[in-house]
């Protein structure tokens, strides 16, 4: 079945840090010029969907609103989907925040329902104990996503994983994981380029999100070498974690896609 549309990761597929990958803006518009459909999903919440459109579009990629999906705002959807307007204790950055409030949930200190865990420059010992006493006191807990790192210029940083599982530990609770490679971020991501998983490319570069997701849910999955995996064997992979395909670089998708049966 042709490719309708694709899934495809920010952090170390489209740029690394603030730099675009190079090739990858003109590609994008390729795609776009031949009618497929693309939806850029990020496990990174440390951003509101407005800011992801203004760094996109500085990098000359066109993109509006309804084709930025983020864990941030997969948390609040499914959060207000299952409990309703919440309240919620963050460990987090303001845009996380921000989201979460755009839905319609408050944001507590304490006394929270929902306690969602992302990335956070500022993590500290006081919010850890804040968060396991809520989570003691019988809040849901709720992860952005579990990357143990994200990619910047010549380096990596801690993720929000690192975060997540200091919380996991103190608290002995296992969260709720929303964004890649949950079914929650796959439904999410379909839904909104209205298609069926079969007719997507989910495009990233790392294999136990971007790929497990796709395979997971029938998707062809396209592994980029830009970004965290570097260098890839994939007949040494198990088989939910072997893309379809290895590409040097997103740049190179449409020539792939035009050489696809």
């Amino acid at each position: 079945m042709p490719i309708k549309g694709l899934i495809v990761d920010l952090d170390g597929s489209v740029y690394i840090g603030d730099k675009p990958i190079n090739g990858v803006p003109e590609a994008l518009e390729e795609l776009k010029r031949r009618g497929i459909k693309i939806l850029f999903l990020t496990n990174n919440a440390t951003k509101t969907p407005q800011e992801y459109q203004q760094k996109l579009e500085s990098m000359g990629i066109r993109v509006t609103l309804d084709e930025i999906l983020t864990s941030s705002m997969i948390a609040a959807s499914y959060i207000k989907r299952i409990y309703g307007s919440s309240k919620i204790y963050v460990i987090g950055t303001k845009a996380l925040e921000e989201v979460l409030r755009s839905y319609g949930h408050e944001v507590v200190d304490f006394n929270s329902n929902i306690v969602v865990v992302g990335l956070d420059f500022d993590f500290n010992y006081q919010k850890l104990s804040k968060a396991l006493r809520e989570i003691r006191r019988g809040a849901r807990f709720i992860a952005t996503n579990m990357d143990a790192t994200i990619p910047v210029e010549g380096d990596i940083m801690p993720g929000a994983g690192s975060i997540v599982k200091a919380v996991e530990v103190a608290s002995g609770v296992k969260p709720l994981v929303v964004g890649k490679p949950s079914g929650i971020a796959l439904k999410e991501a379909l839904r909104g380029l209205k298609l069926r998983p079969e007719e997507a490319l989910v495009v990233g570069d790392r294999l136990e999100t971007d790929i497990k997701m796709g395979r997971k849910f029938k998707c062809l999955t396209a592994l980029v070498l830009t970004g965290v995996t570097k260098d890839v064997t994939p007949s040494s992979l198990p088989e939910q974690l072997r893309p379809h395909l290895v590409i040097r670089s997103l740049a190179d998708l449409p020539r792939i896609i035009s050489e696809l049966p």
